[in-house]
């Protein structure tokens, strides 16, 4: 028998006794494919909840943290000095009201503030001041708020009492007269202007 032959016989004999299976193979590799398929969509489910705890608890924490912040004023800026206008209190007095502020006081000199004023307090806490033609301050913008007895006002804050507390003067009104007599107020100008005499009711 030729080296050719017994070669082609020994390889037919090793090739019968190996039992391919392929269904078994198959089988076996698509369980294998199904198990991984498996464990990829559990850990993304995994992780897709971990996500939506971890917003449920630190949203809720971020949110007051957030509410805290834009409850506080801004580093800087002052809070307001006159508080909310209380129109019933305001209602008191409101009206146009003129004086003549005299020329004697220094501070009167020393600002022009000498002549003829005239006020008018609106219900809503706001003030229109007509100044005599020397005074070249700031007027636009001044506010007051009223209680039971006590008068507070922005006026000349932005220029001739700027840096200074906001004031507090006492008022009183018989008629047509208001009068405002100060009981805190380091302005010198601004007490010769409301307090250094009365206001008649009227332009």
């Amino acid at each position: 028998m030729s080296l050719d032959r017994r070669l082609r016989e020994g390889l037919g004999r090793i090739a019968a006794g190996i039992d391919p299976d392929v269904d078994w193979h198959l089988r076996r590799a698509v369980r294998g494919a199904r198990r991984r398929v498996v464990l990829r969509r559990a850990s993304a489910t995994l992780a897709a909840a971990a996500v939506i705890i971890t917003s449920l608890v630190i949203a809720p924490r971020a949110l007051d943290a957030l509410s805290s912040l834009t409850r506080r004023p801004p580093a800087g800026h002052p809070v307001p000095a006159v508080a909310e206008p209380t129109t019933v209190g305001n209602q008191a007095i409101a009206g146009t009201y003129r004086r003549s502020v005299p020329a004697g006081d220094l501070d009167v000199r020393s600002n022009h503030l000498a002549g003829r004023w005239i006020i008018e307090l609106r219900p809503e806490g706001t003030m229109a001041v007509t100044a005599p033609a020397s005074f070249t301050g700031v007027l636009s913008g001044s506010q007051f708020q009223v209680g039971a007895d006590t008068f507070r006002t922005t006026l000349f804050i932005q220029d001739v009492c700027s840096n200074l507390p906001v004031p507090t003067y006492r008022w009183t009104r018989v008629g047509e007269r208001l009068k405002f007599t100060p009981i805190d107020d380091r302005c010198g100008a601004r007490v010769a202007v409301l307090a250094s005499g009365p206001w008649v009711s009227g332009g």
